[in-house]
């Protein structure tokens, strides 16, 4: 159902007629659980662990994951009991071995994020400039609703959030460029993004998937969903604003984004703010997974493209959605590359063999992504060629 949080989409490879490979092309549906989350975590992707360790912490993984659900479970008989949660995610112990989270560890960061959440409605959160703690507003109900409706919180160093706060309402500089923004730096001065204790509460309240520190958690709800939830008037024209004011930052992300951002300017967070936060946190962003009209006239293309691939790519070549959709432009069938299986290996072998920094690899990628699609045995063959025949050395190639 579109009003679902996050509706479950079925997807397959949308091939045009005249393709010449059509016949081998794979038609699949996505891993998508009830909610339509279902991602593979990026650690999954960058760490494998043996069987035998996972059998050494299946039980205190589970035990940890027992805790977690007690913990941001609604009390019985509440009005948010009847609630569907925002998000149905995949919890697999590897997720809780692998940051080596114990029930103690949940219990912990759960009662240090929940006195995060409230602290400032009982004039806890005094001067940003002093290390003392900062923290949001929110009542009882609220921080209910946060918990439950984003248990990630539990997984996070409870530092890592308080950091994110205490960024949010510190005061903007006077004199700051958009174009290099290090917003590590900014804190370390005593500046951030110059949000009110109430801005901050009322924005994270609504989305608390901004608190999100890993890609696999950045998800926002539907624009159905939030349509209702925000209850914002003239909701519509503010979103033609934002893609007005906003529209640099905007390509290839995913419409609920700019419903996010129409939120934030209508309690009053100024464009240069949210300039300020897209561009410090690039997590606020996120691609769009249901390709449009320009990709599908451009070649074959999943009708849901592959989220943790996206992700993978972001986080590797430190990217953002305008980036990868230019990238999908370009090179449609990456659309069907699988983050583990093919995209990873291709860029660890052309990174090792050429010797290229992180740097290097982002600008020979984004100016041509069809290396993406290459095999392994025919990078390897062409290095070769160049080396042997042609006697050129790594630094001449690269």
């Amino acid at each position: 159902p579109k009003d679902f949080p996050f509706p479950s989409p079925t997807c397959s490879l949308d091939v045009p007629d005249n393709s010449v490979d059509k016949k081998n092309v794979e038609d699949e549906l996505c891993e998508y659980t009830v909610a339509g989350m279902g991602l593979w975590s990026l650690c999954d992707v960058e760490y494998k662990t043996s069987n035998e360790s996972r059998r050494r912490d299946f039980d205190e993984s589970y035990a940890a994951l027992r805790t977690l659900l007690q913990l941001v479970s609604p009390p019985t008989g509440s009005s948010l009991s009847f609630n569907i949660p925002r998000h149905f995610f995949r919890l697999e112990p590897h997720r809780f071995a692998l940051r080596g989270h114990t029930p103690e560890s949940i219990t912990t960061n759960y009662h240090k994020i929940v006195n995060l959440l409230s602290c400032g409605r009982i004039g806890n959160a005094v001067d940003v400039g002093e290390k003392h703690q900062v923290g949001l507003a929110m009542d009882q109900s609220d921080v209910s609703f946060v918990m439950s409706n984003f248990p990630q919180l539990c997984l996070y160093d409870w530092h890592e959030v308080e950091t994110l706060i205490r960024f949010l309402v510190s005061p903007v500089p006077d004199s700051l460029s958009l174009a290099e923004i290090d917003w590590a730096k900014m804190l370390s001065q005593g500046y951030g993004a110059g949000l009110t204790i109430r801005q901050a509460t009322q924005t994270l309240r609504m989305m608390p998937e901004f608190m999100a520190l890993y890609h696999e958690d950045s998800r926002k709800p539907s624009i159905v969903y939030l349509y209702n939830q925000m209850q914002t008037p003239m909701l519509s024209k503010l979103c033609d604003e934002v893609n007005l004011q906003l529209n640099e930052y905007l390509e290839g992300t995913d419409p609920s984004d700019a419903y996010a951002f129409a939120f934030l300017h209508s309690i009053g967070i100024s464009w240069d703010q949210i300039r300020i936060l897209v561009s410090a946190l690039p997590l606020w962003i996120t691609n769009n997974l249901e390709p449009g009209w320009d990709l599908l006239q451009r070649g074959p293309v999943r009708t849901m493209l592959k989220r943790p691939s996206l992700d993978y790519l972001r986080q590797r070549l430190q990217v953002g959605p305008s980036q990868i959709y230019h990238l999908l432009k370009t090179h449609t069938r990456l659309s069907g590359y699988d983050s583990c299986s093919k995209i990873r290996p291709v860029l660890d072998a052309l990174q090792s063999r050429l010797e290229l920094s992180c740097v290097e690899l982002r600008k020979i990628i984004l100016r041509m992504p069809s290396l993406l699609g290459m095999k392994e045995s025919s990078f390897e063959a062409r290095i070769d060629f160049f080396q042997r025949e042609a006697g050129m050395s790594v630094l001449n190639i690269k």
